[in-house]
C-alpha cells in the first residue's frame, strides 16, 4: 500500500500524492488535501490502527531500514538533472 495521509489533533487531516521532500516542493506535480472534519479524521485514524495491527517485522529485521536511514544521513539528497 502506498498511502499517505496525516491525521493531526484528531481534527485536521491530509492526504494525497505529496512527498515531504524539497523536490516534491520544487520539482514534482504532487497533490495534498486538508481538510478539517472529526468524522473523516477518526476514519483515517482507524484505518491506520487496522493497517497497524496486520504489519509485520520484515524479515531481516530493523536493520535494513536502519542502514537506509544511515545512508541518507552522510549523503543527504542530490537532485537530478
Amino acid at each position: 500500500m502506498h498511502d499517505k495521509f496525516i491525521v493531526v489533533d484528531g481534527k485536521n487531516v491530509e492526504w494525497g500524492s505529496y512527498n515531504y521532500t524539497g523536490r516534491a516542493e520544487d520539482v514534482n506535480f504532487e497533490n495534498a488535501t486538508f481538510l478539517s472534519n472529526n468524522n473523516v479524521a477518526q476514519q483515517y485514524h482507524s484505518n491506520f490502527v487496522s493497517i497497524y495491527n496486520q504489519a509485520t517485522p520484515e524479515a531481516r529485521g530493523l536493520r535494513r531500514p536502519v542502514r537506509r536511514f544511515l545512508r541518507r544521513l552522510k549523503s543527504p539528497f542530490k537532485p537530478r538533472g
